[in-house]
């Protein structure tokens, strides 16, 4: 199915001091569906993050972002679906040794759907990761 619509994506970030870094992001793509019926929407989202280093090898994080899935109409459904996604979520970085880094994160995506065939869903992912850069994970 083809579309016509610009993409793109941003994300700046400012040190307001040596310790406290405030992010901002956004992006509007092409993500493809899971169902045949649908088989594309167009992913809106915006959100921000913050980063905070209370000690040299440690460092807190927590974002957000929000923003609409449109579904391309159909002759099923003329009105076209759309979704409300939610993100949010949280995690901690340690300095380990001079290049082991641990990260844990917690997200949280609510997605609330149009369609009332599809339903709504909420998902609470935890991610745990080593890296070897020695570079707390911003």
């Amino acid at each position: 199915i083809p579309y016509g619509t610009p993409t793109g994506s941003f994300f700046a970030s400012f040190y307001a001091t040596r310790w406290l870094e405030i992010q901002a992001n956004g992006k509007r793509g092409v993500s493809y569906s899971v169902t045949e019926s649908e088989t594309y929407f167009i992913e809106n989202q915006i959100g921000g993050g913050i980063n905070i280093q209370p000690a040299a090898r440690v460092l807190l994080k927590g974002y957000a972002s929000t923003g609409p899935n449109q579904y391309p109409r159909s002759p099923a459904d003329p009105a076209g679906r759309r979704d409300e996604r939610t993100l949010f979520g949280g995690g901690l970085s340690v300095l380990l040794t001079d290049r082991a880094v641990l990260t844990g994160l917690i997200t949280r995506i609510d997605t609330v759907s149009s369609s009332s065939a599809v339903g709504d869903s909420a998902v609470t992912r935890y991610t745990l990761g080593v890296s070897l850069s020695g570079e707390l994970a911003r």
